[in-house]
């Protein structure tokens, strides 16, 4: 793969890293005028039958579109392109330079409160951004966080389309499945171990990594209490803060509804602990001059981006730039000594020491006017590139090629005066790209719905941008597909007794819809209904085998669900039938009368057995065998009923 060129654009520098779903590796960028550097990651479809890779260009192209919605935020690589060449998939992504924490945050080591604390900030305030996207990252770990090296920040990285591409089983008929659950051991929660990660997952696993760095044991090796599954970790710390300390607890809650739900609420906290008092002076470092390049140590830095899934551990840097700095330092009087000091060899003569400091002195001019003037030549050459570059953006949004015009608009770097052009332009762009988008996505979730799945018609239909002519219409569509996802939860639960698929369904319902608002109230009721009627049929039968028969009816009567109702009746007819046949041996009445239970009052006739023949409460002409086990009753009529 080196030295080849992809695309007519991405050539292969070197190989950085690889595992089962591919290779990634260091390209240039030979349509950008310095041939910037890249990450391509290359998939490589293990089946290669037309049909598997036709699901798999589908798979693949909207991850894609996830991680460039993604690669907006400032801490999480940004998506170049993504494109196919000769059956096998390829990213192109941000370069992002810096160190692995997986190399701070090691076995043994115990890291400070105040370094948790910034790790926890710079994590979560990505995490808010990710989780606002409807999008959970599944594998937060120091492996796939980069402390980058020219301002300090923590990027993340490996969102996974990568192997989710890659992990679908494709059949015949299309239909894919997952094979693997994505995550980490010892940073993955119960419920995404069982393939149902949930946006608290990726909180439970930020909350272990830094266990691990206050620590010093990896989340694998750490003690669980047997009884409520919570990890036994604070003895290990014993002056932690207690509030820090309650904070990680809450976020490792063994079940997913016992922590924060998602990463702005979990920020949210954050922001009412009080900051450690003292930061470490090295947790963040200064930010290197605008007109210096970074300096990296290379034996403690890796060149990385996101998705990789294996990294290269000591990858060397070079950066050697050949652009002028677009600042020009005149060095200030302390620097002139400095620079005659060094540029003199000192001698003991005194008349020595008096002349050359004026010559390096006049020297260190002569050079800033020689840098003065080379600026100026880099400044008309770099107007001039920037006028091409706002050019072939221009002509990229008039061919309707957007993905282009926003990948240019990001690589170039405008002057203020050209900024809100850039601006204006990508913003053209990324509004006739979510106009594509919008209807792209309308149109797959509709033909999700002719096929009744609602539930992924819901999930593609939501990420519709609001700025697209389609928004609207999705928004409608959504209702509609909400209505009928609530027609199908109901039947399931008041039909066929399924709590709690019903409820798994209803909780796929988007909360902002008119039938969305209704779930938390509606799954409440559900809950209740569903306790309160089986405690009464409950009652009923025991008041059936205890010979109470109005009890029995009673509470046979206040049974209204679907899939219940068949028994209570059962448990009702039974008892009329016993009632009826206590009666039979002293009166006979007609199917018009009633039996008067204590309540409420149950038409015979409904119950009544075909044999024997009986008639009801005809006018009382002897007195009834006695039962000890029962009373009478003489109501208003005259007319008498038996009751246990």
């Amino acid at each position: 793969m080196l030295g080849k060129i992809l695309v007519s654009r991405y050539k292969i520098c070197e190989e950085l890293g690889r595992g089962g779903f591919g290779q990634t590796f260091i390209a240039e960028d030979i349509h950008l005028p310095g041939h910037p550097k890249c990450v391509i990651k290359q998939l490589k479809p293990k089946d290669t039958r037309s049909f598997v890779l036709e699901s798999a260009r589908k798979l693949f192209d909207r991850e894609a579109q996830t991680l460039y919605k993604l690669g907006k935020h400032s801490q999480i690589p940004a998506l170049l392109a993504h494109f196919e060449e000769e059956n096998e998939f390829y990213l192109a992504q941000e370069m992002i330079e810096g160190v692995v924490l997986s190399q701070e945050i090691t076995p043994g080591k115990k890291l400070s409160e105040s370094f948790t604390f910034w790790l926890l900030e710079e994590v979560l305030q990505t995490l808010e951004f990710v989780h606002q996207q409807n999008v959970i990252h599944r594998d937060i770990k120091p492996s796939n966080l980069i402390k980058r090296a020219s301002d300090g920040k923590v990027v993340l990285i490996d969102f996974g389309a990568v192997k989710e591409t890659s992990i679908h089983t494709i059949s015949h008929q299309g239909y894919t499945s997952f094979t693997l659950t994505i995550g980490s051991p010892g940073y993955m929660p119960d419920e995404q171990a069982n393939g149902r990660p949930k946006f608290a997952s990726d909180i439970y696993a930020t909350g272990m990594m830094c266990i691990h760095a206050l620590t010093g044991v990896t989340p694998s090796q750490m003690p669980e209490d047997q009884k409520t599954g919570e990890i036994i970790w604070r003895d290990l710390v014993p002056n932690i803060n207690s509030e820090l300390a309650d904070f990680l607890d809450k976020m490792t809650r063994p079940h997913f509804s016992q922590r924060f739900q998602n990463g702005t609420e979990a920020l949210a906290a954050l922001q009412n602990l009080q900051r450690p008092s003292a930061f470490d002076s090295t947790i963040i470092p200064a930010k290197s001059s605008e007109s210096a390049s970074p300096s990296i140590d290379a034996s403690n830095s890796t060149i990385v981006s996101a998705d990789l899934e294996t990294i290269s551990p000591s990858v060397p840097t070079s950066i050697q730039s050949t652009d002028l700095p677009s600042t020009v330092l005149l060095p200030t009087e302390k620097e002139e000594d400095d620079i005659a000091t060094y540029l003199v060899e000192p001698i003991n003569s005194s008349q020595q020491r008096k002349k050359y400091p004026y010559v390096a002195i006049g020297l260190v001019v002569i050079m800033s006017i020689a840098s003065i003037l080379s600026y100026l030549f880099w400044q008309q050459s770099e107007a001039k590139r920037l006028a091409a570059n706002i050019e072939e953006i221009r002509r990229f949004k008039a061919e309707g090629k957007y993905k282009e015009c926003i990948d240019l608009t990001k690589a170039i770097a405008p002057s203020a005066n050209d900024s809100v052009t850039i601006q204006g332009i990508q913003k053209e762009c990324l509004n006739g790209l979510s106009e594509i988008e919008g209807k792209s996505q309308l149109l797959q979730a509709q033909n999700l719905a002719k096929d009744s799945k609602f539930k992924e018609a819901l999930a593609i239909a939501t990420k519709i941008n609001p700025s697209s002519s389609v928004y609207p219409d999705s928004q409608k569509l959504i209702e509609q597909w909400s209505q009928r996802l609530l027609d199908i939860a109901t039947k399931k639960y008041q039909d066929e007794g399924k709590l709690k698929e019903a409820i798994a369904l209803l909780q796929e319902i988007p909360l902002d819809t008119p039938t969305g608002k209704k779930i938390t109230v509606l799954t409440n009721e559900w809950q209740m209904q569903f306790e309160k009627e089986n405690k009464a049929l409950e009652l009923a039968k025991t008041a059936l085998s205890q010979g109470r028969w109005n009890d029995a009816i009673v509470e046979s009567n206040k049974v209204k669900l679907s899939f219940l109702r068949i028994k209570a009746t059962d448990i009702a007819n039974q008892a009329k039938a016993e009632i009826t046949a206590e009666n039979s041996g002293v009166s006979t009445f007609t199917n018009t009368s009633t039996v008067n239970t204590a309540e409420p009052s149950v038409k015979v006739e409904q119950f009544v057995k075909p044999e024997p023949s009986v008639t009801a409460n005809p006018p009382i002409t002897t007195n009834p065998p006695v039962n000890p086990s029962s009373s009478t009753q003489n109501d208003s009529d005259g007319l008498t009923t038996g009751s246990r």
